[in-house]
Order: C-alpha cells, then sequence, then structure tokens
C-alpha cells in the first residue's frame, strides 16, 4: 500500500485521489488540514489530520513502515515538516519516498528569480531591491542547502517531463529516479461541453497565465507591438499569483499599449469559464524562460490555439519531443511570419488530440500510473 500526503491544495488532492482510486493499487491518503469539516472526509482510504495534532502526527510516523511507498505530493508546508522528522527517527524498514516535482522546487527556489526574466521584466524586478534581498536569503541561505538535505533520504521524483527530471537532477546532483505522475488528464481538463469544439481561426491573443514575473509580460508586449492587430483582443490572466505591484504595471503598460484592445483578468475566473475565453482566442503566447502553465498550454493545444513558447525551455522541448504542432518565439513569432496569429488546421488540431489523448487521456493516464507503480502495490 502506498502512502500519499497532501497539502491541502484542493485541485490537486482530489484529481490524485481520484487517478489513483481508479488504478490497482490500493493507498492511504492523508490530507494535511485544519478545517474541523473536509470536503474529501468521506472518501474510502482518506484521512484528515491537524498538522497540531502531536498524537496523530506521530502515530503517522511511527505507522509508515507498513507502507511501500510514500509520495509527497510537493515539499512545502506539513510535508516538508513530515519529511524532515521522518528522517529524524530511526524506524526500521522506512519505504522509500517519493515526491510530486510541482516547479517551484526548482525554478526560483534553487535557481535565480532573473534566470527566468527577459529583459524588460527584468528592469521592474530589479527596482524591488526587497523582495530580492528576501529571494537571494531564500535560495542561497535556506532552500539550495535544505532542500538537498531533505531530499538525501529520497529516491524518486514523480513527473511526465523527463526534461524537468533531468534538469532537477542536474542541477542538484542528485540522482532521484523518475516515476510517471500527472494530476490533470485531458478529461478533467476540459469541459464536456467543448471537448468537441474547436476556438476562433482568428481570434483573440492570451499572453501568459498569471500574475507572476516569469511570465515576462512586458516582453511579449514588445514582441506583439511589432505586428498589425487591429481587430483582437489582447487577453492577460493576472488573478492567479503574482502580487498587486507588479499587475497594476502591466495592466498600466497593457492599456497604454493596446488600449481598448487590452483585457485584463484580475479575479478568479472558473475553469468553465476560462474555457470558454481559450474559445475565443486563437494565439496564446507563453514567454517564459521555464516550465509553466502546462495546464493552460495543453488544455489551448486541444481545443485549437496556436502555441508559442521559448524553444530553450523544458516544456517546449517536452511537446515539440511528442510531436505536438508547437511553435517557437524565436522561430515563429517573426515579422517574416506573415500570418502568425491564425488558430491550427483541422488536420493540425486533429493530429495534436491524437497525440494528447495518447499522452494524457483517462484510460492512458491510469495505465502509465499502474506501469509506474505497480512495483509498490
Amino acid at each position: 500500500m502506498i502512502l500519499h500526503l497532501f497539502t491541502d491544495e484542493p485541485k490537486f488532492t482530489e484529481l490524485a485521489i481520484d487517478i489513483f482510486t481508479q488504478t490497482e493499487i490500493s493507498g492511504q491518503y492523508i490530507i494535511f488540514s485544519e478545517q474541523k469539516t473536509h470536503p474529501l472526509s468521506e472518501r474510502k482510504g482518506v484521512k484528515i489530520i491537524n498538522p497540531s495534532d502531536a498524537h496523530s502526527w506521530q502515530q503517522l510516523i511511527e505507522s509508515t513502515p507498513q507502507y511501500s511507498l510514500i509520495i509527497l505530493h510537493n515539499l512545502f508546508s506539513s510535508n516538508r515538516r513530515f519529511l524532515k522528522e521522518l528522517e529524524k527517527t530511526y524506524l526500521p524498514q522506512c519505504p522509500p519516498i517519493a515526491w510530486v516535482f510541482w516547479g517551484a522546487e526548482l525554478y526560483g527556489y534553487i535557481e535565480p528569480v532573473t534566470a527566468f526574466l527577459g529583459k524588460e521584466t527584468k528592469k521592474l524586478y530589479k527596482q524591488k531591491a526587497k523582495q530580492r534581498i528576501i529571494d537571494f536569503i531564500k535560495r542561497h541561505l535556506y532552500n539550495r542547502y535544505n532542500l538537498k538535505k531533505m531530499l538525501a533520504g529520497a529516491q524518486y521524483i514523480c513527473s511526465y517531463i523527463p526534461q524537468d527530471i533531468d534538469l532537477f537532477n542536474q542541477t542538484t546532483h542528485l540522482h532521484l529516479k523518475p516515476l510517471w505522475f500527472t494530476y490533470y488528464p485531458i478529461e478533467k481538463l476540459i469541459d464536456k461541453s467543448i471537448i468537441n469544439k474547436n476556438v476562433t481561426e482568428k481570434g483573440n491573443i492570451l499572453i501568459g497565465n498569471s500574475g507572476n514575473y516569469t511570465n515576462n509580460h512586458l516582453d511579449s508586449f514588445t514582441i506583439l507591438k511589432k505586428f498589425n492587430i487591429p481587430d483582437q483582443q489582447v487577453i492577460v490572466p493576472l488573478s492567479y499569483g503574482g502580487d498587486s505591484l507588479y499587475c497594476s504595471q502591466i495592466i498600466e503598460q497593457g492599456e497604454k499599449d493596446f488600449g481598448d484592445q487590452f483585457n485584463a483578468l484580475t479575479t478568479f475566473v472558473p475553469r468553465e469559464k476560462y474555457n470558454q475565453i481559450l474559445l475565443s482566442c486563437s494565439t496564446a503566447i507563453f514567454n517564459t524562460y521555464r516550465q509553466q502553465a502546462m495546464g493552460n498550454i495543453i488544455t489551448a493545444l486541444w481545443l485549437g490555439v496556436r502555441i508559442y513558447l521559448n524553444n530553450f525551455t523544458t516544456s517546449y522541448q517536452y511537446l515539440e519531443g511528442l510531436g505536438l504542432h508547437i511553435f517557437s518565439i524565436q522561430e515563429d513569432l517573426t515579422i517574416q511570419n506573415t500570418n502568425p496569429f491564425v488558430c491550427l488546421s483541422d488536420q493540425e488540431i486533429e493530429e495534436n488530440r491524437t497525440i494528447l489523448l495518447k499522452e494524457f487521456g483517462l484510460n492512458a493516464v491510469i495505465k502509465k500510473v499502474e506501469s509506474s507503480f505497480k512495483s509498490f502495490s
């Protein structure tokens, strides 16, 4: 039996439980939460533990030898504390440890934030002297040392992007073995009502996925201003992550550059409504220097959006390696391209969907997870 540990991130916790319960692999699902009543408490195999309950915490630590594998669904909050305390406690026959790679453990925690910023965005970030000092201390004096120390007892890293696993191991000089896992089958990303719909042929242009500096919004605006886009909205999601000052700076510059065509999404948008917004777009620019926004990218690819990514990122290399129709900011988003903002052709959409179903369809995900974790069942 596998022990799963969650830090009560609702959108990931339920998805992971759904996937593993559809396999033939038995599991115990622990959710660290201070909620008195939890929406998942009635699910089979689910147990809610208050992180401040010392007795329950100790019982959990002492129970670990009975499991065949421990999976930490991220390395933050209570999961980080659990891993530290487990390693301090001598337990004979302690099971191997795996953790699901979320990205932040490498991008920005070990590598400097500025490594993922474009020229224009870096100018904004450098104005935040206090935040830069905090980031430096976190990275060099805390995260780089503590992350490697914590993972010294781990054996596995869970992800569906082999390039991310390779990069993490190379950067940390750890040698964690890969286990295939994703939280998002296609059927969970896209509503049934739009699963067979395509985007507008020459629709709006989406830029980024959040209010985080790593979206490099200003650098994308600089690229976009080179083109003539008289009838298209420039849609910029800013409600997820980031900070208010940065978002206000992006809105100010976006309105200056694109006027009434600029549309910033500043409040939370439910997935169903967000997918409708994607359907209005023919193009999306994710000008990140790191793997980011994969759920958005996969959904947009399914719907027929023409996606532009930086060709040096692990996300581009992974998706391009699958054979998907994906485009490079460096090579394809240039003024030499006479029609850069039209959606994919019907044939390209069909080919992308075939590949995406093979990689991320629910049945495919269940089979891949079963194959990857069957030795621990």
